[in-house]
């Protein structure tokens, strides 16, 4: 299946964007708006589990792939092999994705093109012979929670950082929850994960 997803993040203007799913060639194209929280995940858990729903728990393995010899220009975006397990079913995925970069005025925008595959390392070794030589990798714990509408996402990476993704269908109602629930808007960040891994390294 290929799916395509549009994620965007206004800090400068509130923003009513509804969803917008429109099925094509057998695939999903999703408008999302997300932010990344760097709020203390044990705090914000604690208050989900007594006013939200809980959705799911999954262990990820993250892959961040690139060539020595033809880099991914940065402002274009990054390729990433994710795998997937659901600590409740047992159910596991893999997805590849190129997460191309679209906007960094004031929002954080981009396409997420995903395809699902068989294997890591197969598609590693098929990477490899065309030059994708370069890997690296990162895990962590995802549990998931739903309040009002919003998705909240709380990613503990191992070894390195947490903090939360909050998904919904404008900034301005991603805002006001974060409010309610008195969590730190000034917490909110537009770095991707390799952004948050280089600040967190320097």
């Amino acid at each position: 299946m290929w799916q395509v997803t549009l994620s965007t993040l206004n800090l400068c203007s509130y923003i009513n964007s509804p969803f917008v799913g429109i099925i094509f060639l057998g695939g999903v194209m999703e408008r999302e708006i997300e932010v990344k929280l760097l709020e203390d995940v044990e705090k914000v858990e604690a208050i989900l589990k007594s006013k939200g729903e809980f959705i799911s728990e999954e262990e990820q393995e993250n892959i961040l792939i690139d060539s020595s010899t033809m880099p991914v220009p940065e402002e274009k975006g990054y390729l990433r092999i994710r795998k997937t397990k659901d600590k409740v079913t047992g159910e596991e995925k893999i997805y590849f994705t190129f997460k191309e970069r679209v906007d960094r005025k004031c929002v954080r925008e981009n396409l997420e093109h995903t395809v699902t595959v068989d294997s890591v390392e197969e598609l590693k070794n098929i990477l490899k012979l065309i030059g994708f030589d370069k890997v690296e990798r990162f895990k962590k714990h995802r549990n998931s929670y739903s309040y009002k509408g919003l998705r909240f996402d709380l990613d503990r990476w191992q070894g390195w950082i947490s903090y939360a993704e909050i998904e919904g269908e404008s900034q301005e109602e991603i805002m006001d929850v974060i409010k309610e629930l008195k969590l730190d808007v000034n917490k909110i960040t537009t770095l991707s994960i390799k952004e948050l891994k280089n600040s967190v390294a320097n």
